[in-house]
């Protein structure tokens, strides 16, 4: 969802009530970052599957320094998991890396 063209105070509010309900808006993402989140795929991709497993993650995570027990990891994935396959594709892996990890920053 794009609210760039809404005014402040509408943009703002749809925002806050979304964030109320326990969702949030994708950030926009330069061209710049899109090519570093599929770089950073492709390389967390280990078997070049075209999707992550948990294992996957957890050794991306490690190396990224962010700490995190397995389940939440498996939960972190579920949240996103779509099409249920257990693994998370390149636009899955996009909702963790940029809205799912900010809201459990705050």
């Amino acid at each position: 969802m794009k609210l760039k063209n809404c005014p402040f105070n509408v943009a703002n509010s749809i925002e806050a009530w979304l964030r109320s309900h326990g969702k949030s808006i994708r950030p926009e993402l330069s061209s710049e970052q899109k090519a570093d989140l599929e770089e950073c795929f492709d390389l967390i991709d280990a078997d070049g599957s075209g999707a992550i497993d948990v294992d996957e993650l957890n050794t991306a995570f490690k190396v990224l320094g962010l700490k995190m027990k397995r389940k939440d990891i498996e939960k972190l994935m579920n949240d996103v998991d779509a099409d249920g396959s257990g693994e998370v594709e390149y636009e899955e892996f996009v909702e963790i890396m940029t809205t799912t990890l900010e809201k459990r920053s705050k």
